[in-house]
Order: C-alpha cells, then sequence, then structure tokens
C-alpha cells in the first residue's frame, strides 16, 4: 500500500515562490509598458500624419519661379520651400506655434512651438496633450521669429525613429551628403538651412549661446566646423549670419548631446496651398 500523502509531497519553499511572482510581476508590468510605449507611438505619429494633411502642402517637384520683369533678370529662378504651410491653421489649435522644420526624405516635417521654459514640451505634444514623445520647440530665450544669431530648437531622439532621431545620421558623410539643406518656415518669413556641421557636445556647450555680437557666432561656428562629423566642404563663414541649432539626446556620454548647425538663408515665401 502507497504511504503517498500531502505530508510527503514537495512543497515549494516561501522565498521561491515570492520570486516566481515577483519575476510575473515584473514580466506583466514590463509588457504592459512596452505596449503603452508603441501604442503612444502610434498615437503620435498619426496626429502628425493628421496635422501634415491639415496644413502642409509639399510639392511633388522642385519650387520655382520666375520673377515678374523689371524685378530681377527674368531668367533667374527664385528659390522656394518645398513646401507650404497654413499657419492660420496651426495657430486656431496652440497659439504657441512659432514655425514648421522640413528635412526632404526624412521623417522630420513637424511644427515649432514655443513654451514660457524648456519644460513646457519636452513632455507635451504641439496641442499640449502629454506625451513622453513631447515636441520640437524654440528654446524660450530665443525671439520667436528667429532673428537672433542663433536659433536652438531642441526635439527628443526616438528609438522608433520619430522627431530628431533623424539627427544622429548626420555622423554618417553619405547621409549628409543625401540631405544636405532642410527647410524653416515662419508666419511671415521663409528659409533654407544649409547644414554645415554636426557634433557631439555636453549639454552646457557654449553652442546654447543665443550669442550677442556676430564676433561670438564666429568663433562657436570654427570651433563646430573643425569638430564635425562630416564635411560639409568650405564654408564662408562670413556669408553665415544667422544659424540655426537643432539638439538632441546623445548617448556618447552622460549628458551628451548631437546638434546640427545650419546656416539661414532666406528664400521666397511659398503660397498656401491646399492640404489633404
Amino acid at each position: 500500500m502507497s504511504h503517498a500523502s500531502d505530508k510527503d509531497t514537495k512543497k515549494m519553499p516561501l522565498s521561491r515562490l515570492l520570486i516566481l511572482v515577483l519575476a510575473c510581476g515584473i514580466f506583466l508590468f514590463s509588457g504592459f509598458q512596452l505596449y503603452s510605449y508603441f501604442t503612444e507611438n502610434r498615437a503620435d505619429e498619426q496626429l502628425q500624419q493628421d496635422l501634415i494633411g491639415q496644413a502642409v502642402v509639399i510639392a511633388t517637384e522642385p519650387v520655382q519661379t520666375v520673377p515678374e520683369e523689371g524685378t530681377v533678370p527674368a531668367t533667374e529662378p527664385v528659390e522656394q520651400p518645398p513646401i507650404s504651410v497654413d499657419f492660420t491653421v496651426l495657430r486656431e489649435q496652440n497659439p504657441d506655434v512659432v514655425g514648421w522644420i522640413y528635412c526632404e526624405g526624412t521623417i522630420i516635417n513637424y511644427p515649432i512651438v514655443q513654451g514660457e521654459d524648456n519644460q513646457q514640451y519636452l513632455r507635451r505634444r504641439y496641442d499640449g496633450t502629454k506625451s513622453t514623445l513631447g515636441s520640437i520647440f524654440l528654446d524660450f530665450r530665443n525671439l520667436s521669429d528667429f532673428s537672433d544669431l542663433n536659433n536652438l530648437i531642441y526635439g527628443h531622439n526616438i528609438r522608433s525613429g520619430q522627431m530628431f532621431a533623424p539627427l544622429m545620421s548626420y555622423r554618417d558623410q553619405a547621409f549628409y551628403e543625401e540631405h544636405p539643406i532642410m527647410w524653416l518656415l515662419t508666419p511671415d518669413t521663409a528659409y533654407r538651412l544649409d547644414l554645415i556641421a554636426g557634433l557631439v557636445v555636453p549639454s552646457d556647450s557654449e553652442i546654447y549661446g543665443i550669442y550677442s555680437y556676430p564676433e561670438e557666432l564666429m568663433e562657436g561656428l570654427e570651433y563646430v566646423i573643425s569638430h564635425s562629423t562630416f564635411t560639409a566642404g568650405p564654408v564662408d563663414l562670413q556669408s553665415v549670419e544667422r544659424i540655426v541649432t537643432l539638439s538632441t539626446c546623445s548617448y556618447d556620454f552622460n549628458d551628451a548631446r548631437y546638434v546640427v548647425i545650419g546656416s539661414m538663408h532666406e528664400v521666397a515665401y511659398p503660397e498656401v496651398g491646399s492640404a489633404g
């Protein structure tokens, strides 16, 4: 006769049971966090696509117009951005919208907002709702019309490739050669951004200064060009009057940032087309 009974059954030690329960809890929590992350990313991406559909028209061919007789030689084309943006639509949704940045062939096609400080849009979408992806935003110290010598624009480096993640690709010379310019539109002015340098800097780098004098700007440009991860060819510093500094997180060291510097050149303002 078998004498197997409950008292003969080996019971799992309490400590092992607690470890198992804890491991299951961590697994479930991690799974929930991962699900939330991807769900939020999809929601942000859809929101952005909806916004582009409402306010942005992307030209199918390079936009150039021939000026009227008597202004400049009629054979000389006038460069325009490859997009037009309806800022009336954008500002009806959020008056903090101050511009739009676009880089052809990349995901960079975003509104630029400006808050009362640099924390306001760090974890909020352009419409003010909460999101870990945040927004592309102009430094609160800058003038909203981008008329400073150094205009600082920030965006997160998102693993999914959204926001300012493409900036990291400027470590590669080939990527720069494929995307040497960006476009910046404001409600009143349009700019071509000729990218002249990209480099890793600490978060307290002097490149985050607004600059008060052209001499400060020139000194800063000499440094960033000499340390750039790509070569933009000979850069005539005397022709650089204002710059945009695009900044995102890097992971080279603690509090590292990767910045891309663009020289601002005003171009003809595009007519607002019909989005959709």
